[in-house]
């Protein structure tokens, strides 16, 4: 299974988050239980329960609540039910949401495609992060050519392309909320309309392989001088031997060392993968990201 996939979907999903639900609910019996924390990941078992969660949301409806323990370590245990546990951030449809109608839809999910899940037999307590009613609109670049990379994504999970918008920065409008790029070489030119589209309109980016510190470093050339720098104070060190940055002329090595990995923030959104991300990391033209020698990655 693509690890960028699953982490994409993780992203679009925590857009819409907040933390300050956290608290343990008590389920009732027959509520359904999506379980994310099976391994191997694979596409079934990994990727098309966001197709799921997706339909029952914006087809049938339906709110889905997510489950993500606060205290838990890497691969930790979010809830146990019946003696298995959950992990890897699981979904909940609850009972007082399940009819006939959406039963049917669970069969589809579960028999024709794959997803791993069970209806409860009792009730259950199970820590709640979050309850889904709402996807992000989402941009993909189509600039580059490469938009099929990010279209694939959704295809993998199971989610229509009326899910998605395809365009260049220069659509955007204050009614996305995420714009995704895959492998690319922006420019300030081509792309200084993301500076507005996170600074004033608080919106998303997902970007993958070397277009990350390529977009780090795109620079405006007159005052004020506003930079895409939103990941570091002063740009990203360029891929070993492709140096096309256009602030700044570091480069590093492109395989990174993964002796020395680790994983953090286990209880965050985009932290609800099983497994180490280490093989995502040895292709592409850009495997790791490095701030520049005179710089840091941003606070925040």
């Amino acid at each position: 299974m693509n690890f960028f996939t699953k982490t994409f979907f993780l992203l679009l999903l925590s857009i819409f988050s907040f933390s300050d639900l956290y608290g343990q609910v008590t389920f009732t019996k027959g509520s359904f239980i999506i379980n994310m924390g099976i391994v191997p990941q694979t596409k079934s078992n990994g990727l098309v329960p966001y197709g799921m969660v997706y339909d029952l949301i914006i087809n049938y409806k339906i709110p889905v609540v997510w489950s993500i323990n606060p205290g838990k370590i890497k691969d930790g245990t979010d809830f146990t039910y019946n003696a298995v546990s959950y992990k890897g951030g699981p979904f909940i449809i609850p009972k007082e949401y399940i009819t006939p109608t959406i039963t049917a839809r669970i069969t589809y999910w579960t028999f024709t495609r794959g997803v791993q899940g069970v209806y409860s037999t009792s009730n259950f307590s199970a820590p709640v992060y979050d309850t889904l009613t709402s996807f992000p609109k989402i941009m993909i670049d189509k600039g580059s050519g490469n938009n099929k990379i990010i279209e694939d994504y959704y295809q993998d999970a199971g989610i229509p392309t009326s899910a998605y918008t395809l365009g260049v920065p220069a659509d955007l409008t204050t009614c996305f909320d995420l714009w995704s790029n895959p492998h690319d070489d922006p420019t300030w030119a081509t792309h200084n309309y993301l500076y507005d589209f996170v600074t004033t309109n608080k919106g998303n980016i997902w970007a993958e392989c070397h277009e990350v510190s390529m977009m780090e470093s795109c620079k405006e050339a007159l005052v004020p001088f506003r930079q895409l720098n939103f990941l570091s104070s002063n740009g990203l060190q360029c891929w070993n031997g492709n140096n096309k940055c256009q602030a700044n002329s570091e480069e590093h090595a492109n395989s990174p060392d993964l002796t020395i990995v680790t994983h953090n923030y286990s209880s965050e959104p985009m932290m609800q993968f099983m497994g180490v991300l280490t093989n995502a990391t040895q292709n592409g033209s850009e495997e790791w990201y490095i701030p520049l020698s005179s710089g840091n990655w941003n606070a925040t």
